[in-house]
């Protein structure tokens, strides 16, 4: 999936070093996820549950000791990083109406899509973004938006879309976030799925695992095609 808003992500791995290990393994398995639907996202990511908006999940992080909330949209193959916590509450999903803007596809209206669009952006931050603090302000917005979304098509799902689009660009000017160490990857997995290193038998031998989870033995290719076809993701994450 296209994990978006990465810096949010490395500020708070800055406010919070003891989370790093484990938030970047997370990270490393969300980019590389391809779940189609919450029960194969459930493959990976075993604790994964629901937000207060349709498209908002949870995951619990390092032995459930942080919380990380996302918007997914599974169409789209996108997962929108929200806030990451250790007792954060979500802001309850809005019950109002929608609002709808019919759009105008006649070029001798472009006057009207002026005035409309001088009006939308007093209500709206959506322009390019230029600097950091443009940055902010558009995560910001799509942090708010991700709250209201109650499915993943509609006009605000398109808005979220765009400025996901948006923040995308900005952020592919920064360097990637470091990626994790494949031990570090597989220990998230076991701790997500209440695994014993002997249950990884068919795999691979509770010394061998031992050792790897220790850093004394790398993955082999095989029992990373073996790692990533068992917990549904790729074996790029544990080679």
């Amino acid at each position: 999936m296209r994990v978006i808003s990465r810096k949010v992500l490395e500020a708070f791995i800055d406010r919070h070093p003891t989370a790093r290990r484990s938030i970047l393994a997370w990270y490393g398995l969300a980019s590389q996820c391809r779940a189609g639907d919450l029960n194969d996202l459930k493959r990976t990511f075993a604790t994964v549950g629901y937000g207060s908006a349709a498209v908002l999940r949870v995951f619990d992080v390092g032995g459930n000791h942080f919380r990380v909330i996302a918007g997914i949209h599974f169409n789209r193959q996108m997962l929108f990083f929200a806030t990451c916590s250790r007792a954060r509450r979500l802001r309850p999903l809005d019950s109002g109406k929608q609002t709808q803007m019919k759009a105008h596809s006649h070029l001798g209206r472009v006057p009207e899509f002026a005035k409309t669009w001088s009006v939308l952006q007093e209500q709206v931050f959506l322009k390019p973004i230029r600097s950091d603090e443009d940055y902010r302000k558009m995560v910001a917005l799509a942090n708010e938006l991700a709250d209201q979304l109650d499915s993943e098509e509609g006009p605000l799902a398109d808005l979220f879309g765009v400025l996901s689009d948006l923040i995308e660009v900005w952020e592919s000017h920064y360097p990637d976030l470091p990626k994790s160490e494949p031990k570090d990857v597989l220990r998230y997995l076991l701790d997500t799925h209440d695994l014993k290193q002997k249950d990884l038998a068919d795999i691979a031998s509770p010394t061998v695992i031992s050792d790897i989870l220790a850093g004394r033995r790398a993955i082999s290719k095989s029992v990373a095609k073996a790692l990533a076809e068992r917990f549904g993701t790729d074996m790029s994450v544990f080679v």
